[in-house]
């Protein structure tokens, strides 16, 4: 990971403030975002809606059943299924990285 910003940036602060969140440009080097959309991508449908709690497998087996139901054989369904549990934790281990979680704390101390 990056640090090629800086949290103290007003800017950053004041729209983390006013909307909730804050876009932090280059704070994930290319290839860790390539990877992360890559797992993301098994998972969307074809409108690609939003995918809500991909780090929670009761959330994301629900919301994964049109791609599980067009697999073809029993086999691949247990593959896809084994994925799943795997990149759930991936999913996890990203929105619980401890350069995340400082970052949110200082968010959270600003406001």
């Amino acid at each position: 990971m990056n640090h090629k910003f800086k949290i103290n940036d007003k800017r950053i602060t004041s729209f983390f403030n006013e909307n909730g969140y804050a876009i932090v440009k280059n704070y994930f080097s290319i290839k860790e975002c390539n990877f992360f959309l890559k797992k993301i991508s098994k998972y969307a449908n074809k409108e690609f809606a939003p995918i809500m709690n991909p780090d929670r497998i009761d959330f994301l087996v629900p919301q994964t059943s049109d791609n599980f139901l067009n697999l073809p054989s029993l086999t691949i369904k247990t593959n896809f299924f084994k994925l799943l549990f795997r990149d759930c934790q991936y999913f996890r281990s990203v929105i619980t990285n401890n350069k995340i979680l400082k970052l949110l704390k200082k968010f959270s101390l600003k406001s």
